[in-house]
């Protein structure tokens, strides 16, 4: 009677744990959203740049520099190793950076860029 009792008390431990892997492996809400990959660049400035500010690009794919807009007026250009590594992430989707901070001295931004790739 004791084996017995083991045995059923084992077949219900797994039963339960594969009902829990099942539950913890179907879709859910967010399986849906695309994710979104953030990057931290350093970029040179082109024109006068604020801090805190989000600026957007059309133009990903196109071999060279990246440039990024404030409006309509482009302030910071991502070139290099840095505008390689974000052509590789991305798959014409929008950027949006946000200027996390601004050394006017040597002309440098250091940017947040956010893709939905």
């Amino acid at each position: 009677m004791g084996e017995d009792f083991v045995k059923r008390r084992n077949d219900r431990f797994v039963r339960h744990r594969e009902a829990c892997f099942a539950a913890q492996s179907s879709p859910d809400l967010f399986s849906a959203v695309p994710p979104e990959a953030v990057v931290t660049v350093l970029a040179t400035a082109i024109a006068e740049v604020q801090e805190c500010r989000e600026l957007w690009t059309p133009n990903v794919n196109a071999p060279g520099p990246i440039d990024f807009y404030d409006g309509d007026i482009a302030v910071v250009r991502v070139e290099g190793a840095d505008a390689d590594h974000l052509r590789a992430r991305d798959d014409d989707a929008p950027m949006v950076a946000q200027v996390l901070q601004v050394d006017r001295e040597h002309g440098l931004v250091e940017l947040k860029v956010t893709s939905t790739s």
